[in-house]
This record gives C-alpha cells, sequence and structure tokens, in this order.
C-alpha cells in the first residue's frame, strides 16, 4: 500500500492523437504532451543513481533514503531513456527528504505534480507553468518551496499513514 504521487507534463505540442473514449467507444482528440529534455531526464537519472536508486529492467525503481522515506519509482520512459512525460512515485515512508526529491525533480523537469488524495489539485514548482497545469488540469496552485509541498500534501500523506496503520 501506498500514497502516489504522479509527476505529469504540464506542456503540450500542439499535437494531439485520436484514441478511443474508453467509456463510449468514439474517437476524441487527446493532446499530446512534450517530454521532459533529454539533458533534464540525465540529470534526474544522475541524481536517482547518487540517492542510490535500484533500477529494474521494466523502469520501476526502488528508493530508500537515509531519514527512512521509502518509495518505488514508475518510471520506465525515464529509466530506458525514451521521451518521458511522466512518472510516479509509491511513497510507502514519508520523510522531509521524500518531499525535498518530489519537490526537486517536478522544479527540474518543469512537471505537476499530482497527488491521489482528496481535493487534490496540481501543484506546480514554477510560477510560469500555472497557467498551463490550470489549463489540463482545472485546479492548480504553485509551491515556491519543498516546505510548501509539505503543507500542501501532508493531509494525504497523514491520511494514508492513518489508512495503512489500522
Amino acid at each position: 500500500m501506498s500514497f502516489d504521487v504522479f509527476l505529469l507534463s504540464c506542456s503540450r505540442t500542439g499535437k494531439t492523437n485520436s484514441r478511443p473514449n474508453p467509456f463510449t467507444g468514439q474517437l476524441m482528440e487527446v493532446p499530446v504532451m512534450a517530454p521532459m529534455d533529454a539533458a533534464v531526464a540525465e540529470r534526474i537519472r544522475k541524481r536517482l543513481v547518487e540517492l542510490g536508486t535500484e533500477v529494474d529492467a521494466n523502469g520501476s525503481a526502488t528508493l530508500q533514503l537515509p531519514d527512512g522515506g521509502q518509495a518505488e519509482i514508475d518510471a520506465p520512459e525515464l529509466f530506458c531513456q525514451e521521451e518521458c512525460t511522466s512518472l510516479a512515485l509509491n511513497v510507502y515512508s514519508n520523510s522531509s527528504s521524500m518531499v525535498d526529491l518530489i519537490y526537486e525533480i517536478s522544479n527540474t523537469a518543469g512537471f505537476a505534480i499530482q497527488a491521489a488524495m482528496e481535493d487534490s489539485r496540481a501543484i506546480v514548482t514554477r510560477p510560469a507553468l500555472l497557467s498551463s497545469a490550470r489549463e489540463i488540469f482545472g485546479e492548480a496552485c504553485v509551491s515556491a518551496t519543498p516546505d510548501q509541498l509539505q503543507t500542501l500534501l501532508a493531509e494525504g500523506f497523514s491520511d494514508f499513514e492513518s489508512y495503512r496503520d489500522k
């Protein structure tokens, strides 16, 4: 069981793909999201290696931080050096360094943070991304620091930990 945090591109390429609506089967146009720059992806991969992540052949990584933060990172595009438009962190144990890392990846990549929690809204770390995030995700806000991000995610982490520890 984990508290899931998704990091998602909030930049569109201007292109669309046709996909069937999963409920109606009708074709719909879906915007193509811009991937993170290859150099940015390399910086993020290096940072995760510095932290001791162990990556498997499918692009999932296990992360254990010194202050107790623990997560599985599902990022096959990132780890397999393909164009990366999203990644997921399945957080099993939260810590200040885990929130710092989520903030760092989001800020470096220019991705929005979307947590699986009630009353969730997209969170961006750069004010310049706010209007784009609102266009894509609806509700969005800016977190200027990791401490602000911790505050925004605190209720979700707390609810997860209470449920997990029952």
